[in-house]
């Protein structure tokens, strides 16, 4: 993909990683109404370090005209989304591409995190089972106390933390749940690396890897 052009690029869950000349978008409320606005207060607009930070609910249709976009990407939210929100993603994302656009998905790894438990009881580690409940995401025991104020359970609520995973994805059931109707050219990437995104990538895949993970590129057809 050439760097050079103007391009619109949505990332969809950006939690902190907000990078220029991207759409970022998420659903907290927190670093809608506060951390943008901070960002807008010492990078006014028409700053070259001018961050775009929008608003997203997954449920609801999203504010871009049909085929309008070049690059979907979002890591580490498919995996939280329940099954027809993940579909209702995947058809958003095919209606707002343009033809030969760019999605790229990241998710955790099943088979990798699993891989990685069994070798770690085979090290004779004692949290193996932790390590691996902790990346998996599906249990709620202890993940925030009790006695936190009302306003802060308020809060929780109204953001649906906590934010568990609904479920998890090999290479295969991720393929499958992807519709070859809307997307083909299917490939999967390492970390920071990109087979239709070359340099681009780096802007929002820099630093380190979460977990281990999938990285799943495909075009819009």
């Amino acid at each position: 993909m050439d760097t050079k052009m103007s391009l619109v690029k949505l990332n969809i869950g950006c939690g902190s990683v907000l990078p220029v000349g991207w759409i970022n978008m998420d659903k907290s409320i927190k670093r809608y109404v506060i951390e943008s606005r901070i960002w807008r207060f010492f990078c006014p607009a028409g700053s070259a370090e001018q961050i775009d930070f929008r608003y997203i609910n997954l449920r609801h249709s999203w504010l871009f005209s049909s085929s309008s976009v070049d690059v979907v990407y979002s890591s580490h939210v498919f995996e939280h989304l329940d099954a027809a929100t993940q579909i209702f993603f995947l058809r958003e994302a095919a209606r707002v591409l343009k033809p030969g656009g760019i999605l790229r998905i990241v998710v955790p790894d099943l088979f990798q995190l699993c891989k990685e438990y069994v070798n770690s009881v085979s090290e004779g580690s004692e949290d193996a089972a932790g390590q691996l409940l902790y990346w998996l995401n599906l249990h709620k025991d202890n993940v925030y106390q009790e006695n936190r104020s009302v306003l802060r359970k308020t809060y929780d609520f109204i953001q649906g933390h906590p934010h568990l995973h609904r479920t998890m994805f090999d290479r295969q059931s991720l393929l499958d749940k992807i519709d070859s109707d809307l997307f083909g050219d299917f490939c999967f990437n390492d970390y920071g690396e990109s087979k239709y995104l070359g340099s681009l990538v780096r802007e929002v895949e820099f630093a380190q890897e979460i977990c281990s993970s999938l990285y799943l590129e495909c075009r819009k057809r």
